[in-house]
Formats: structure tokens, C-alpha cells, sequence
């Protein structure tokens, strides 16, 4: 009879605490959920402010600033705070491989300034977060790392000017040939440097495709009238 008590008495206790431990994964779940909702909003824009940055940085030259607006959206102006135009986001329906964003930069005029594509490859142990700025003759004006995680002093030496300077001018197709892709690749840094090289040129192959699009587009609108 003890015998029974006691093994009854187990069941419940194994019951009780499993209901316990059930409550208690659920609010831990509810608050993680609950954070994640409350920081998603600063996250984004933590992100977009950083990408805002890196922009300043590659058109500082042209005395451009990059910033978030009101709304959320990437704006343009010029350092001396008057109007320039706009960067919008450009709706690709296929996006190619780690291509992430893609956005036309206008001036006031409605004229192509540049392009500039957001991607992510993936590095030695994380994906490594880029912009790559292209002309509107859809070649690299300059390339900028915005997040990596790589290694230190490893990894992490493609953030380094001497490196992405490589890129600067660059056409469609040069990560194809084998020689130039040798050139540019860091020694002993390889798994990170190659992805990073190779996104580069995606980059200019989706914006290749763009301009194709846009200009058969634009010429069939030509015809029609």
C-alpha cells in the first residue's frame, strides 16, 4: 500500500513540475518575443543609420550626405544642407545570390547619379554586410564593409582601404578571370577576401541588368508611341 502512495505521489510530482517548467519556457518565450518586438524598430534603424554612413563616406567626395528621414526611407542631400534628389529602393524580381538591396540614387532633375547594392556573402564564420556603389556606366565607384564578424586580423583585413581600392573602376566580369581574381584575393584570408571579391561583381551584374531592363523598356515605350 506504501508502495502505491509512494509511486503516486512521484507521478504527481513529475506532473507538477513538468506544468512548472512548461509555464515557465512559455513566459520566457513570451518575453523574448516581447523584446524582439520592442527593439526590431531600433535594430532596422540602427542598421539603416549605419548604411547611411557608409553612403556619406563613398560620396563625400561629391559633397553628398545620406540620412533616414522621418519615414524610415534613405534621403540625399548636398553638405550644405540644400536638396540634391533622392535614393530610392529598386524592386528586383529576382534578386541574384547575397544581393540584398539595390537603390538608384537620382539628382533634382530626375537623372541616375549612381547605384548602389547592399550584400551579404557569406565570410570564414558569418556573412559580411557591403555596399558596393556603381556608376551609371555600371562600374565600382568604391565598395565599403558595413559588418563583419571574421576573424581579427584575418578576416577582418577586407575592411581595410588597400583592399577594397582593388575594386575601384572595375567592370562586369572581372572576378571570372582566374589572374585578376588571384591579384585581388587576400593570401591567408582567402575565405572571406574571395566571397567579398565575387560579391563585388554580382553586384555589378545585378545593376548590369537593371540598366539592361530599364533601356529595353524605355525603348519599347519609344516604339509604342
Amino acid at each position: 500500500m506504501q508502495n502505491g502512495n509512494s509511486k503516486g505521489g512521484s507521478a504527481k510530482f513529475i506532473i507538477v513540475t513538468a506544468l512548472k517548467l512548461l509555464v515557465i519556457c512559455a513566459l520566457v518565450a513570451a518575453l523574448v518575443a516581447f523584446v524582439n518586438f520592442v527593439t526590431k524598430d531600433r535594430i532596422e534603424l540602427n542598421e539603416k543609420l549605419s548604411t547611411a554612413l557608409a553612403l556619406t563616406d563613398i560620396y563625400s567626395s561629391d559633397d553628398l550626405e545620406f540620412y533616414v528621414d522621418d519615414n524610415g526611407e534613405y534621403a540625399v542631400r548636398m553638405t550644405d544642407g540644400s536638396d540634391f534628389g533622392s535614393c530610392m529602393i529598386t524592386e528586383i524580381e529576382e534578386p541574384l545570390k547575397d544581393v540584398d538591396a539595390v537603390y538608384t540614387i537620382k539628382d533634382n532633375g530626375g537623372n541616375v547619379f549612381g547605384y548602389c547594392v547592399e550584400a551579404s556573402p557569406m565570410g570564414f564564420k558569418d556573412e559580411v554586410g557591403m555596399i558596393v556603389a556603381i556608376t551609371p556606366s555600371v562600374s565600382v565607384k568604391d565598395v565599403q564593409i558595413i559588418s563583419i564578424s571574421d576573424t581579427k586580423g584575418i578576416g577582418d583585413k577586407v575592411t581595410k582601404r588597400d583592399f577594397l581600392d582593388k575594386f575601384t573602376d572595375k567592370t562586369y566580369g572581372f572576378s571570372q578571370n582566374s589572374a585578376e581574381l588571384k591579384d585581388i584575393v587576400i593570401a591567408g584570408s582567402t575565405r572571406t577576401s574571395e566571397p567579398v571579391t565575387k560579391a563585388v561583381d554580382t553586384a555589378l551584374e545585378q545593376i548590369r541588368a537593371l540598366v539592361g531592363s530599364q533601356k529595353t523598356n524605355s525603348e519599347e515605350g519609344i516604339e509604342n508611341e
